[in-house]
């Protein structure tokens, strides 16, 4: 809701916002058919802002980066597409010495962005450039956040601890804040409230990865297979978003983070309406 001033020579300036979920709603019927059975969340977006020529790409036949301490990354940003277990994943690592993480949900006036072209566009009239987005927090029919939503610093949404259906009530869920001190991922209950010095929060469920471990609910042979999005941190300074190109489990996801990307926590974002926005077209590209 607040508007970014950024000029162009800035390294990096990201950002969430959410993605236009009734108008993918209509080309998904199995998304159709999970709010039919009564899911009460539906979703949101992150996406990054910054100079293009600030932008690194790997393809999948290369090696992945040591992203377990990107301590070169050119500009804030990686994109890299990793292949594991027959799956690709694109891997967006941010490092946040360079980038800076913002929300956005609704413009100045309350009305929403509802789409990546509607943000890029906004953004364009205001001399910036969206090159990354991917999936957020969980949002309810309403196309209001479910839980936890703080954008540069104001709490718009409180923290839910209740329960209800559907993955943002699986337990424990967690919360994906950025403040002065950097990227943390924290269960909901522990959350701390909302301070000065916090610039965002989202929060989502079920939590991936905890202190290091993969959520014990989740079985290597489960059935459970849906294209699947989260965020994982390496460090406070070392944000990954990672999406699958196919219907994987939750397990494969949590290990991804957990074993490739040595992030001790991590966060699910969304399943089958899931989409990464990409510089140059890439690969899981949405700029509808």
């Amino acid at each position: 809701m607040v508007s970014l001033v950024l000029c162009l020579l800035v390294s990096a300036v990201a950002a969430a916002f959410w993605a236009a979920k009734a108008m993918r709603l209509q080309r998904r019927p199995q998304a159709i058919a999970a709010t039919a059975a009564g899911l009460a969340c539906n979703t949101a977006a992150f996406c990054l802002v910054m100079h293009e020529r600030n932008i690194q790409t790997r393809p999948a036949s290369q090696p992945p980066l040591n992203v377990s301490n990107p301590t070169s990354a050119n500009g804030g940003l990686w994109v890299e597409h990793v292949m594991l277990a027959g799956s690709t994943f694109t891997i967006v690592t941010v490092d946040l010495q360079q980038a800076k993480l913002r929300l956005f949900w609704k413009r100045p006036d309350g009305s929403r962005f509802g789409s990546f072209k509607a943000l890029s566009d906004d953004l364009q009239a205001k001399h910036q450039r969206l090159v990354f987005a991917a999936n957020a927090g969980i949002f309810d029919r309403s196309f209001t956040p479910c839980g936890l939503h703080v954008e540069a610093g104001v709490e718009y949404v409180p923290l839910n601890l209740g329960d209800g259906q559907g993955n943002f009530y699986m337990k424990p869920n967690g919360v994906f804040l950025v403040d002065d001190s950097g990227a943390r991922i924290v269960e909901s209950s522990k959350y701390g409230g909302t301070n000065q010095g916090m610039r965002l929060a989202t929060q989502s469920g079920p939590l991936l990865v905890l202190d290091g471990r993969i959520n014990p609910q989740f079985a290597p042979a489960s059935t459970n297979r849906r294209l699947r999005s989260g965020v994982g941190l390496s460090s406070a300074q070392h944000v990954h978003f990672v999406i699958s190109d196919k219907a994987i489990t939750f397990h494969q996801l949590a290990s991804l983070f957990r074993d490739r990307l040595g992030c001790r926590e991590a966060l699910y974002l969304d399943g089958v309406i899931s989409r990464f926005y990409l510089p140059n077209g890439g690969r899981g590209n949405e700029r509808r």
